[in-house]
This record gives C-alpha cells, structure tokens and sequence, in this order.
C-alpha cells in the first residue's frame, strides 16, 4: 500500500507527528487496518488547510529536503491529516509509553530520511549516551502548561542521571548559550546547525522558524538533531514534537526523564 498524506501544523515536527498520527489514526480518510501493509509515504503539506501565517512558502514540499520519498508513486489511499485534538489527545507527554508505540515505529520505519542527513550522525552516538533536548526559547512563554525551565534544570537533571555512570552525552538545543553552558558543565557531543537562537530568552524564536519554514537548512538541520537523539539509549526532555519523533524513530531508547 502506497499512502500520500496531506499535513497541516506549525513547526517542522508539528506536520511530521500529525502526519505520522493521521495514518494511525485515520478515521477521516478510511482506517487503515494492519501497518505493516504500508510500502511508502509521500508527506506532503495541505495547502488547501494549512495556516499561511506560520508557514511562508506553501508552493514547494518541503519534507522533500529531509526525506526519501517518490511522488510518482500510484498512491492507494490518501489521508488528509488532522491535529491530536480529534483523536481525543494532545501533545504526546510521554511517546515512550504510548499504547500505540509499536505501530508508530512501524510507521517510521516506511519514512526514509536522506542518507546526506544520516551521514553527518556523529558516531559516538550510542546506546551509552544520554541525549537531551533543551526547548526552552518561546516554549516558556507559549506552553507554560509544560512547566517552565531553564538551562540550569537540564545541569540538575543531567546530574542527576549520570550520577556515579559514565554517560556520554549528546545535545541537540534550541539556542547557542545553553549548548555554551551545558559544554561548560560536561563533556558534550552537539551538531554545527543553524536552527538556534541565541540564547533562551531573547528574540521571538517562534517567528524566527516561521520566517525560515520552508528553508532547506532548516530542515537538514532540525532532522538531523531529530535524528541524533534517537540513537541515543536514554533521553532527558521538555515535551515537544522533536522529542516525540526521536523516539518513535528510535530502536535504542529505553528510557527517558521529563523535565
């Protein structure tokens, strides 16, 4: 079975767990009964539904700078994707132990990322390494319903997880002076990207990513700090879509602490 599915969202994992969750959960469009079924996945934006005001550009695909994926292909089902809400959810807060996370691993396993991206995974990134993923930035301000964090809870979470182990540990940040800090606190593994502000406070790093939402850099950037924390074996987060998507494309995540 060949699926096209057509998302709406904000940000870059914001479209990419609506999609994934649309074809779990696609009553709107015919369920699909067994996913292991699926062959491949077109992914696409709804240009018809999408909010022009977060997302710029909605003349290109941009999934197709990050993903392996054949518009050509005869598409047995099309699935028009609809945000958590309608499936009686919100945001994943804990994907780890989602009832459905056997399927949505399936799922993952059928989208292929560019192997360009998955070249530049630092290979000292193990099922040892503890990853963290600090969302700090206009996560405060726009889902205080999350809790409200700063970089010296990741050092205090960070300490005490590593406490008397020999983690090595890989982060993927939001913005330039927590990495800055972090890699004054611990030895750290990180990525050269562009998707940073410049430190959890200032700017409005939301519109920052709006303006930028059909940049390609963006996207190889963000999927490869995606794709980073999922080959880690242990995972400290702040509930966000990133981190939702690292685990369900992730074989070596066993645990995770929430921030």
């Amino acid at each position: 079975m060949n699926i096209l599915v057509k998302t709406v969202g904000g940000g870059v994992f914001s479209k990419l767990m609506i999609a994934i969750q649309s074809i779990l959960y696609s009553e709107f469009s015919g369920k699909i009964n067994d996913v292991n079924d699926i062959n491949n996945i077109y992914i696409d934006i709804d240009r018809n539904r999408i909010c022009r005001i977060r997302n710029k550009n909605i003349n290109i695909n941009p999934f197709n700078f990050a993903l392996e994926q054949n518009e050509d292909l005869v598409f047995d089902r099309t699935i028009l994707s609809h945000p958590p809400k309608h499936y009686g959810g919100k945001v994943y807060t804990d994907v780890l132990n989602h009832k459905d996370l056997n399927k949505l691993r399936i799922i993952c396993s059928k989208i292929k990322i560019k192997k360009d991206i998955l070249s530049l995974v630092n290979n000292n990134i193990g099922i040892s390494t503890l990853g963290v993923h600090v969302r700090l930035t206009d996560m405060n301000r726009i889902h205080p319903e999350y809790g409200v964090s700063s970089t010296k809870n990741y050092i205090d979470k960070i300490n005490d997880v590593i406490v008397g182990g020999n983690n090595k540990i890989f982060v993927a940040s939001d913005n330039i002076n927590s990495l800055k800090i972090l890699k004054d606190n611990f030895n750290i593994i990180s990525n050269e990207t562009t998707n940073r502000n410049s430190d959890e406070k200032s700017g409005n790093y939301m519109q920052y990513l709006r303006n930028r939402c059909s940049d390609k850099q963006l996207w190889i950037d963000s999927f490869l700090e995606m794709i980073s924390l999922s080959k880690c074996g242990e995972l400290i987060y702040k509930v966000s879509n990133l981190n939702n998507a690292s685990v369900i494309f992730s074989n070596t995540i066993k645990k995770t602490y929430k921030l």
